[in-house]
Parts: C-alpha cells; structure tokens; sequence
C-alpha cells in the first residue's frame, strides 16, 4: 500500500500514529450483520434497515456463501431470521 500513496498520504498516514507507540497500537473493528428485518423491537422504528443481503447466500447453489452465513447468524445467535435485526 505504501508504494501506492502519494508523499501527501504517506505523511498524513505517518502524523496519525506520530505519538503512538507500536506496542501500544491496538486494531480494534466492529463486524455488523444486518437481514433488513427492521429494528422496531430495539429503536422504535418501524420498517426495514433497508440492508441488502444476496439471496445466494442462503442457497445451496453456492454452498461456501450458505455455509458462511449460516456461521455468522449462529455466532450472532439469531434464532429466527425474519427477526435478525432486532436478535
């Protein structure tokens, strides 16, 4: 990546961690999962999250994507999909 960024990017990359030390650096991330079930139950919203989610990936014409997904809405816990966002 470096070899693509310009001397502008390089620095400004190079200025954010400036006053961090490498043993403190720390890559925290966040995984969401949302059906476009809605989230009425959570936020009083009614309607859908307006989330996108291919139907292939829940068919077993493309079985490593229904594997995959059937992985992440167990580990979410989601126990009934029509309810996933609020799960």
């Amino acid at each position: 990546m470096n070899e693509a960024l310009d001397d502008t990017a390089q620095r400004l990359i190079e200025n954010a961690f400036a006053d961090i030390e490498p043993e403190n650096l720390v890559d925290y991330h966040l995984h969401t999962l949302s059906l476009g079930t809605g989230l009425k139950a959570i936020c009083g919203k009614s309607g859908s999250t307006n989330a996108y989610v291919n139907p292939a990936r829940f068919e077993w014409t493309t079985p490593i994507w229904k594997i995959k997904a059937s992985v992440i809405i167990s580990a979410a816990r989601i126990r009934d999909r029509a309810k996933a966002d609020e799960q």
